[in-house]
Parts: structure tokens; sequence; C-alpha cells
């Protein structure tokens, strides 16, 4: 009986030796500290092996440039643990290390077989995969038609309560009798009004023939006849605003001065014009250049000017 007891218990112990693990544990090679200070710029790869170690893997190698990446891990010792209130007291050092788990990758980065730099490789969180959150919106007509004219009033010059004055400028002209000026216009709420300005410039013509020799410059066998044209305009205005540009209509009567070396000369003349131009605001002033079409002393030509706006 004792025997049989025997050879069973052995036939156990067997079986449950047989059933333990023979597996071995492994870990990815990795560097510490010790390792590390040893790393300089400008070291070979083979003083790299040499001091560090072979890397865990090589990340890519272009153009010159190679990184290598090593897997780096802390020294941890022994802490001093109190056996009544079990506080434990951390060690700078101890006879008894281990290493710790792995706290990062370090890459280094060869250019022409020699260390140009390393550093810390960071590791990037997973992210999740999140769909678009997509929303359905109704728009009514009515929502659509508040919006259009929304933006259209965004787009027109901004509407007052009262009068608008605007002093102007021309530049240029391509009339003869008509050059520089400056004036100035009143308009309402509908767009009416009125302008009044002040043009002048100079021109010179050459007469051949007879003249009178003490009114005249003589050039020899012909004379200069310099002439200097002013005129006061006074006009009634009209304005419209069209697909984000202003177009302005005027007529009315421009008296005209011309002073010559045969005497002066006073005239009323019929004038009318036509403009189209842009809002351009620039911080607090409202600028409307235009470019103005004009009938004037029975002739056609071009002017260029500008308005600035201020509302009252």
């Amino acid at each position: 009986m004792i025997k049989k007891t025997l050879f069973i218990i052995t036939i156990l112990l067997f079986v449950g030796c047989a059933t333990i693990s023979t597996e071995k544990p492994y870990n990815t090679p990795f560097i510490n500290a010790n390792e590390t200070i040893q790393l300089q710029e400008g070291m070979s790869k083979a003083a790299v092996l040499e001091s560090v170690g072979d890397p865990l893997y090589i990340k890519s190698g272009i153009d010159n440039t190679i990184i290598w990446i090593y897997e780096v891990r802390s020294t941890e010792v022994l802490s001093d643990t109190d056996l009544l209130t079990k506080k434990i007291t951390p060690n700078k050092t101890n006879a008894n290390k281990r290493h710790s788990n792995p706290i990062h990758r370090l890459e280094i980065v060869f250019f022409d077989n020699k260390v140009k730099r390393w550093e810390m490789i960071v590791k990037e969180k997973k992210k999740k995969l999140t769909l678009p959150i997509i929303k359905v919106v109704v728009i009514e007509k009515n929502d659509i038609l508040k919006t259009k004219k929304e933006n259209q009033k965004k787009n027109q010059p901004t509407k007052t309560s009262g009068l608008i004055i605007s002093p102007s400028i021309w530049a240029l002209s391509t009339m003869p009798d008509r050059g520089f000026g400056f004036g100035v216009s009143f308009l309402n709420q509908r767009h009416m009004g009125f302008e009044l300005n002040y043009n002048s410039t100079e021109n010179e013509e050459v007469l051949v023939g007879e003249y009178d020799a003490w009114n005249y410059e003589s050039l020899g066998d012909s004379i200069t006849n310099r002439i200097e044209y002013s005129s006061i305009s006074a006009l009634i205005l009209y304005q419209k605003h069209i697909k984000q540009m202003d177009i302005q209509l005027g007529v009315g009567l421009s008296f005209v001065s011309s002073r010559e070396n045969k005497g002066d000369q006073n005239s009323a003349e019929l004038f009318m014009r036509m403009g189209i131009g842009k809002h351009f605001n620039y911080k607090k002033l409202d600028l409307l250049p235009m470019i103005e079409i004009n009938y004037f002393n029975e002739g056609i030509g071009f002017s260029l000017m500008s308005r600035i706006n201020f509302d009252l």
C-alpha cells in the first residue's frame, strides 16, 4: 500500500514538473545614462557602435543622412523601508540596482557618417478616428431672400439719416478748356442734390499771319497766344448705386472766363456730365474715385476725379 502511494506521488510530481513553463523572458536592447553621456558631435558610426552599442533599428537613410533609434531606460536603486512605520526613504545610490521600464527612445542623426545631433523621440498618442458630424439644416426660401438682401446692403455705401457732403478734386481732364479743379456736392437720401465746382487751366496756340506787334510775343514768322481758362459750374446731380458701382448724372451751367493776348471773354455754356466709380473706405474716410465723360463748350472729353464723402 505504501509503495502504491509513493508511486502515485511520483507520477503527480513528474506531471507537475512537466507542466512548468520553460519559456525564458526576453527584452529589447537598450542604453542608459552610462552610454548616452559618451555621445559627442562628430563621432563616427564605428565610435558610436563601440561606445553605445547596436541600435534598436535604423529609421531612415537618405541624402547622406542616417538615423539610428535606441531604446533608453533609467537605473532604479533599492530604497530603505522602515519595518515599523513602513515609511519608504529613497536612496540616491544602492548596491542593489535594476533597470526601469523603457522611458523613451533616442534618435541619433548621422550626416556624412558623423554624428550631427541626437534627441529624444516623444511618443505620439494614437488618435481616435472620429467621423464628421453632418448637420442637416433646412433653409426656407424667405431665409435665402433675407440673406441675399443683407449681403446687398453690406456692399452698398452706408446710408445716412441726413445730407451727404462731398468735397471733390479734379486731377486730370482731356478737354483743353478744363483742367485741375475742386468743388463740393450735396446729396440727400433720395440721391438728389447739386454741385458747385471751379476749374482752371492754361493753353498755348501758335498763330501765323498778321498780328499786333505790341500785344503779342514775336517768334519770327509766328506768334504764341497764351490762353487762361477758368470756369465756375453749377449742376443738378442724381446718383444711383448699381451692382457695387455708383453712377452719377449731372446737368447745369458753366460760366467760363478766358484771358488771352487779345483780351478777356466771358460766356455761359451748357455743361453735362456722366460719371462712374466705386466706394473705397480708408480708416474713417469714404472715398469715391470716378471717371467722367463731359459735354462742355460744344466739346466732349474725359476727366478723372475723386470725392470724399461726409455724412451728416
